[in-house]
């Protein structure tokens, strides 16, 4: 069973120390939801809390932080695993104010012990957000970035679905995809002009697939005669 692609929502850009918007209505079997988390920080502000009203309490995606080369521009991932059925309000809360926005996608048929490869991350200044992501068949690759230019265009590299985009408030827009999994996946973007950004990706492995039916035995032939 292959990961499938559910539903996506987006925050709108604000300003202060708390983003609250409603995740997506989430259907299926074998389920996660993973939030993309775009902010900028001119003091170093982390994220603290990722939160649904249903749910509760989010998982920081390990080792998905990443930073622009100006440390200002940051994203990371935060997931949660089995989320109930419907939709709910996620509320991200910063240690500071500062502006951010994010973006969450959720996905059926992942596997619900070992849900995630290993994330990868990259921080530039040029025109093109790029990370590689190792993978593999069945997975669904995901990512989400940030760049600190309000209006700049973000195109989604050849094979990548973009899921969501945002523009900015206090220097923070983001958009984030998905990527049918591969060995090694390149996540790129193209920008409409030279921006600072910073970007994360990781797989979401696939549920293990059904046992193969047993084959059933041959019945015996008894009572032969020559």
């Amino acid at each position: 069973m292959a990961v499938a692609f559910d539903a996506v929502t987006s925050g709108v850009p604000v300003g202060g120390t708390t983003l609250a918007f409603t995740g997506p209505s989430v259907g299926g079997s074998n389920r996660i939801v993973v939030v993309g988390v775009a902010w900028f920080s001119l003091s170093g502000v982390v994220v603290d809390t990722v939160v649904g009203s249903v749910n509760g309490s989010y998982t920081k995606v390990p080792s998905s932080a990443a930073a622009s080369p100006d440390t200002f521009v940051h994203s990371e991932l935060w997931y949660f695993l089995n989320p109930a059925i419907g939709a709910e309000t996620i509320t991200i809360t910063l240690s500071g104010s500062d502006g951010k926005t994010a973006g969450a996608i959720s996905m059926t048929g992942v596997h619900q012990t070992t849900p995630l490869g290993t994330a990868a991350t990259n921080g530039g200044s040029s025109t093109g957000p790029t990370v590689d992501v190792i993978g593999a068949s069945d997975d669904l690759i995901v990512d989400g970035f940030s760049v600190d230019n309000t209006t700049t265009s973000k195109t989604a590299g050849g094979g990548q679905e973009k899921r969501w985009e945002r523009g900015a408030v206090g220097l923070a827009g983001g958009a984030g995809s998905t990527e049918p999994g591969t060995a090694s996946v390149t996540m790129s973007w193209t920008l409409g002009t030279t921006s600072q950004w910073a970007i994360s990706g990781v797989a979401i492995k696939a549920a293990a697939g059904a046992a193969p039916a047993p084959i059933p035995a041959s019945p015996l032939v008894s009572n032969l005669r020559w």
